[in-house]
């Protein structure tokens, strides 16, 4: 369409329409001319008188002139029409083999009533009452006729209604309504109205009512005009207050707020423009606001959409069309008339806005419901057609997506809560009095463990840890009572049904009983919560996985629930609690049967073996297929929420990296090299957070603008260990603000350093009015704040400001604003508006410049960049070739930045700080599984045993009630699994512990040479001191590879080049080195010991040479052949050498020159001294002769010798050669 819609504009410069226009209108004057010309000519030939040829001499000099200009009209559309001649042919060429569904059987034809009706409807609904009825009236006289078909139809329409007086009266009556109050503004129709139909309106649960009223109120508030109060001491707030007390008491109850805020203005009369209430009273879109709304209720009384019937038509088949042909594909495949089936064979995607129809469809069969199947709700709410429901009810199969067994009883209402994102249908049906006593058990079992839950939580007191020397002193106290006094001996985690017995209270074991018999009559719901019960010790229930594995697995028999398929393939990937044997090909065999059910946690697990190649080859189509489909769900997550997208938070954090890495601070790579902190033990980079952020309080009580600033952006973003506080946000931004604007917006301070800070502020208060972050949104105020930002140049206001042009947020909608000021923002280097231009440029078909802006701001990790690029690099847009890698890896990353719908991050990370490690574990284990390097790492650095040389276990004789390690965190095969999961995705320090593991044998059968592989691979580019360090240790012992000394001198040199603080380590180890190799040398051992390597020579200075030439010991003069050395071959060393014969005769050389040039020196320096005098007398002899001539002359006296004629320079001794030294400021 885009290139059809250039060549319509070239055809329209090229061909000159508006000439064409004024040779139409030449041609029909000559026409005019030539009419009355031949009129007269035939009145004319009526006379006796006339001359008979007189008629055909007019008729041939009218010809030539009508004829040149019906060529010249033709000639400027020339162009015009060879362009359409050429579409047409276009047209022809490309739709030849592929018809329309309809050019084979017209179904409309079937049915053309349909057809006549939406036309009628559309001419009433725009108001053009005499061309309906002149339509209506032509199709009343010339009926169109109707094909036979197998099918009838629905339903009669009786197109001559619509010609009914009373329709054309009720959309006659709208229009005069709508007319009183766009043009008038006249509310008194439009409230008279909307009295009449209270009831309809109020049944629809419309507010137009309220709407009208408070208008009014706003209307004779502000003065009121020619349709207010007849009286003026009744116009202004006198009236409004009046006409409030009369007409709003029927709204009170349901609108009392509202009607509050609009009377609480009076208290702000004489400046209410920088009130609270200036929305309400200065809102220009007001009256559009409210026609739209009354057209809209008006059209729904009437059965109507508030659009026209054609329009809605037309649009609906325009969406549809891509379908429809799909469609006639399917059916002639099929060899079936579609216009006889209930439905069509594929769903015809639609938005919402353009669904009138009743029609049900069961979302468990699929299907449209009928008389004979109609939709029926069950308890739950849900509702499903009555065949699903039979169906369902004689099999007793049910699809429960989730339950919250998991949850602890927050809720207090009955039934079946949500544990998951993915969100669960309900409980499902179960009719007929059978199935109703399973569901009815399961509720009361419900209803009891949600009780003892709720108990049990009042009796425990919960202590968080606080921030500060106080709160952490009293949070370690109170553990370290409960270890101490509190504790009991270890227990085991999996016990069998006889201890449960002996454990559990007498109502938790009877709920238990409830359960389990309703899961004997294949109740899905208590299957389900038995599972998680037994899988996350819910309700205080004790763990038992092989139970929980054996409940899913009836499950997924049962039912198929995908929920239950993905804890299957969790448990086979990782044996969790020794239920079942790891075995990674059943794990991604349920893994894809959930992922195709549904469970996004399985879309990401399958996406990432097939991207991994774990119990499958590596397969790029099937991970970017899967991981598509994740990031999709991702994308319309994020951007369901308010405008600018929905704020996210990061829970996927390394565990190691709050200790400074798995191996420590200063010997990880996550904590040494270029990511070590590099300031001193007392800069910034070594202060607690808490202790910035009380620094900057501190610096923001005083004052300091740019503190305050900061402190409102960690507020508002949020971050690890400090939870996001808007109202602080916007306090801290609104008191930098107020440094700079006044409340009616004129500047008080006109600093340029100010103004930015404010600028910056202006754009936070924006951004917070615009989203309604902890306030009310308010379009109105969110456009203040951004023009005070842009004015200031702020970046966020410039991108913000064309979020509102762009979508229309209170403001008329305007790409080009939007792009300009997406543009600046852009230029700023602003990440967002890069991708809103990007967004606008790959919507006009730019891709190549889209991809710049996207590269641009996915450099800043904006998440619709990655998503942006992943689409494009996915489809091969902008002259690129599909490359599936980049976009998997894309997809990857947008799928993973969205953790709050699938990601089990934040209650493994809670469950770890509140010291229930098995807990975190199984969180952490189900991000790893899903492809979060972040959670392979922490299971990894969970299951590790190699932390610590002295484990808390072996202190269990000398702590009291010490517990040891649990069985579920020994898992040395599980640790190496994921160390090399992590390391395949680039984790250095997880490299390093994979080698570690496979030197020592950990997991595994010990192999060096796979260790020496794996600290080869982390040293590169001198990430790890630590794997460079090994690495010179395994050469040094010859362990895994050739041993070496010289080899592991340089490795070791290398690991203290990467890590300054592997000083000490580095300098041990080669003291030790060097005393083997030099034991190694003196006996002639076979390993290769150390040798000084010669240094590379360099370009030398001329400063340089000279220094280095008298410096006998420089290697310079030893670069040469050793054969040259006559060391080699003198049999009795001893007395001067070669060598030293050479150096002296060069020495005295030297000597020689620089007595030379000295001698030349004093010999000049003699000279110029001789010169000096001999000048200095002839000056004197000449100014006695001169002096001599002044004395004999009369009045006049000597003159003082010229002292500026002085030679050379004065002589040292003389007492003007201070001055002349000092540049003569005597003379």
């Amino acid at each position: 369409m885009d290139n059809l819609q250039k060549e319509n504009e070239r055809l329209s410069k090229k061909s000159n329409l508006f000439k064409s226009i004024d040779d139409v209108q030449a041609t029909i004057d000559l026409l005019a001319n030539a009419r009355d010309s031949i009129r007269a000519t035939f009145e004319q030939l009526l006379t006796v008188s006339a001359d008979p040829t007189s008629a055909s001499i007019t008729l041939a000099k009218l010809q030539n002139p009508i004829k040149q200009s019906f060529d010249k009209v033709n000639d400027d559309l020339k162009d015009v029409h060879s362009g359409l001649t050429k579409y047409q042919k276009a047209l022809d060429k490309k739709f030849k083999a592929t018809p329309f569904p309809t050019t084979e059987y017209d179904a409309l034809a079937s049915h053309p009533s349909l057809i006549n009706r939406a036309i009628a409807m559309h001419l009433l609904r725009e108001g053009q009452f005499s061309v309906a009825s002149t339509f209506l009236s032509e199709v009343a006289a010339d009926p169109p006729r109707q094909i036979h078909t197998e099918r009838p139809s629905e339903q009669k329409l009786d197109i001559n209604s619509l010609g009914s007086e009373s329709l054309q009266q009720q959309f006659s009556e709208m229009y005069h309504i709508l007319h009183q109050l766009r043009t008038e503004r006249n509310l008194l129709p439009a409230i008279e109205w909307a009295r009449s139909k209270h009831e309809a309106l109020e049944a629809r649960g419309s507010n137009l009512e309220f709407e009208l009223g408070r208008l009014q109120f706003v209307w004779l508030f502000m003065g009121g005009g020619t349709h207010a109060n007849s009286d003026d001491l009744l116009n202004g707030p006198r009236g409004a207050l009046a006409y409030a007390r009369r007409e709003f008491s029927i709204f009170q109850d349901k609108y009392l707020r509202e009607i509050q805020n609009l009377t609480g203005a009076l208290a702000f009369l004489p400046n209410l423009q920088g009130s609270p209430y200036n929305r309400i009273f200065y809102n220009n879109s007001a009256w559009e606001e409210v026609a739209n709304s009354f057209t809209r209720e008006f059209c729904s009384l009437l059965g109507l959409s508030a659009d026209s019937p054609l329009y809605i038509a037309a649009t609906a088949g325009a969406i549809a069309l891509p379908t429809l042909l799909k469609l006639a594909s399917i059916m002639k495949e099929k060899k079936t008339e579609w216009t006889t089936q209930d439905e069509l064979p594929v769903e015809v995607p639609l938005p919402p806005s353009y669904q009138f129809h009743s029609i049900f469809v069961c979302p468990v069969s699929k299907e449209q419901t009928t008389e004979q199947n109609p939709p029926m709700m069950i308890p739950c709410g849900h509702v499903i057609a009555q065949e699903s429901l039979e169906r369902l009810s004689k099999a007793q199969q049910r699809d429960v997506d989730e339950l919250v067994a998991r949850t602890t009883g927050e809720n207090g209402e009955e039934g079946p809560l949500s544990t998951s994102p993915s969100a669960s249908i309900g409980t499902g049906p179960q009719s007929h009095s059978e199935d109703d006593k399973g569901r009815l058990v399961f509720q009361e079992a419900l209803a009891i463990l949600r009780g003892l839950e709720f108990s049990r939580r009042k009796r425990t007191t919960r202590f968080d840890r606080s921030s500060g020397f106080l709160g952490t002193a009293i949070y370690y106290a109170r553990e370290l009572f409960f270890l101490l006094f509190m504790n009991g001996p270890p227990h085991d985690q999996t016990l069998g049904t006889a201890k449960e017995q002996l454990r559990l209270s007498q109502p938790h074991l009877k709920a238990v009983r409830l359960l389990e018999g309703a899961a004997k009559d294949n109740n899905s719901d208590a299957i389900y919560l038995l599972g998680e019960m037994n899988f996350y010790g819910s309700f205080s229930h004790p763990k038992n996985y092989s139970e929980a594995f054996r409940r899913y697995h009836d499950l997924a028999d049962l039912t198929g629930n995908s929920t239950a398929q993905y804890m299957i393939g969790f448990m086979y990937a990782t044996g969790v609690g020794g239920a079942v044997e790891r075995d990674q090909a059943k794990a991604l065999l349920y893994h894809t049967f959930a992922a195709l059910g549904g469970d996004t946690r399985s879309e990401m697990t399958v996406a990432f073996r097939h991207h991994s190649g774990i119990a499958t080859p590596r397969n790029c189509d099937e991970a970017a297929y899967y991981y598509k489909r994740v990031a999709d769900k991702a994308i319309q997550y994020w951007r369901a929420g308010p405008p600018g997208g929905r704020a996210t938070s990061k829970h996927g954090y390394r565990l190691a990296e709050d200790a400074g890495g798995v191996y420590g601070e200063g010997a990880s790579a996550s904590s040494s090299g270029v990511n070590a902190n590099k300031g001193g033990p007392t800069s910034d980079s070594h202060a607690a957070f808490d202790d910035v952020l009380e620094y900057l309080d501190l610096m923001s009580r005083k004052g300091d603008l740019k503190a305050t600033l900061s402190l409102g952006k960690l507020y508002y973003d949020g971050s690890r260990v400090l939870n996001r506080n808007l109202k602080k946000a916007r306090n801290y931004f609104m008191a930098v603000a107020k440094q700079y604007w006044a409340r009616d917006g004129k500047v008080i301070a006109g600093d340029q350093g100010i103004e930015k800070l404010a600028g910056k502020a202006a754009g936070y208060l924006g951004r917070i009015y615009l989203r309604g972050d902890g306030v009310e949104q308010s379009f109105e105020r969110a456009l203040t704040w951004f023009k005070r930002g842009i004015a200031s140049g702020d970046s966020l206001s410039q991108n913000d400001m064309g979020l509102m042009y762009l979508h229309g947020y209170g403001v008329p909608k305007d790409a080009m604003k939007a792009a300009a000021y997406f543009r600046a923002a852009a230029d700023q280097d602003f990440a967002p508006a890069q991708v809103n231009l990007g967004a606008l440029f790959l919507d006009q078909g730019d891709v190549t410049v889209a991809i710049r802006y996207f590269e641009l701001a996915a450099q800043h990790s904006t998440i619709e960049a990655y998503y942006y690029l992943a689409e494009i690099s996915d489809l091969g847009l902008g002259g690129r070739d599909r490359s599936c890698g980049i976009a998997t890896a894309y997809y990857k990353i947008v799928a993973e930045k969205i953790e709050a719908s699938y990601s089990p991050f934040e209650t493994a990370n809670q469950a770890y700080e509140e010291g229930d490690p098995d807990t975190a574990l199984i969180g952490y284990m189900m991000a790893a599984e899903q492809g979060y390097e972040a959670g392979q790492a922490n299971v990894a650095y969970l299951l590790d045993e190699q932390k610590s040389r002295l484990p808390l276990g072996l202190l269990g004789g000398i702590v009291p009630f010490s517990q040891p390690r649990t069985p579920f965190l020994r898992n040395p095969e599980l640790a190496l699994l994921y160390w090399g999961r992590s390391a395949k995705q680039l984790n250095t320090d997880s490299m390093v512990k994979m080698g570690d593991y496979y030197l020592r044998g950990i997991g595994t059968e010990a192999d060096p040479e796979k260790a020496a592989s794996c600290y080869q691979a982390a040293s590169e580019y001198q990430q790890s001191a630590q794997a460079l360090w090994n690495l010179g240790w395994m050469h040094e012992n010859g362990i895994g590879v050739e041993q070496d000394f010289h080899l592991a001198k340089r490795f070791y040199d290398l690991a203290y080049e990467t890590n300054q603080e592997a000083y000490l380590p580095v300098t041990l180890g080669l003291l030790k080195l060097r005393m083997r190799s030099f034991w190694n040398t003196i006996t002639n051992g076979r390993v290769n010991s150390i040798r000084s390597e010669p240094e590379p020579k360099k370009d030398r200075s001329f400063s340089e040479w000279i220094n280095n030439f008298f410096d006998s010991d420089h290697p310079y003069f030893h670069d040469g052949d050793d054969s040259a050395d006559t060391h080699a071959y003198d049999p009795m060393p001893g007395g001067d050498d070669y060598f030293d014969d050479i150096e002296d005769g060069i020495i005295e050389s030297l000597v020689i020159v620089f007595l030379a040039v000295g001698l030349v020196f004093l010999l000049y320096y003699r000279q110029q001294r001789q010169l000096v005098h001999a000048r200095a007398v002839q000056n004197q002899q000449a100014n006695g002769v001169n002096a001599a001539r002044l004395a004999d002359q009369p009045g006049q006296e000597a003159a003082p010798p010229d002292r500026r004629d002085r030679g050379f320079f004065p002589n040292p001794g003389e007492p003007e050669f201070q001055q002349w030294i000092a540049g003569g400021i005597a003379h």
